[in-house]
């Protein structure tokens, strides 16, 4: 059992305690050290990589990564599942359906300037049908095209 597992655990422990404090049965919690943890996730881009990676890359699949990146948000499992019916341009918010969620709770996100610029240009894009912009759809994967078309 790892660390972090047994950390998790403790948590449960500590909550315990604490909720029987709340309600009166205990009058003081006991003190519960935590173990070190190490899984400190790595491989981060830095912004200057992001924005230089990005350059390299088709408008079209600039607009899916750059909402990934705006919103902190999974690219195959979030983003590519975005439909027009989860952009409410009237009341400034994104959502994200329960079923498209890592923990299955619905997410409701308001626009930022970033994210508004953003869906305009996706907006701009699909009504702009241009043979270079069709040449580097084409480069791309079903899937990807597919997602693309949604935003």
């Amino acid at each position: 059992m790892s660390n972090g597992e047994i950390n998790r655990e403790l948590q449960i422990l500590k909550r315990t305690f604490s909720l029987a404090i709340t309600s009166g049965r205990i009058a003081m919690r006991p003190d519960i050290p935590m173990l070190e943890e190490d899984n400190v996730r790595t491989g981060f881009f830095e912004r200057e990589q992001y924005q230089s990676v990005l350059a390299h890359l088709p408008d079209d699949v600039q607009l899916v990564i750059e909402f990934g990146y705006l919103r902190g948000w999974r690219i195959p499992s979030e983003v590519l599942t975005l439909e027009g019916r989860h952009v409410d341009f009237y009341g400034r918010e994104v959502k994200l359906d329960a079923a498209n969620s890592k923990n299955k709770k619905p997410r409701t996100f308001p626009f930022t300037a970033a994210l508004r610029t953003l869906l305009g240009r996706g907006s701009s894009a699909r009504r702009r049908r241009t043979p270079a912009a069709h040449e580097a759809r084409e480069q791309l994967s079903r899937p990807e095209r597919s997602a693309i078309e949604r935003l």
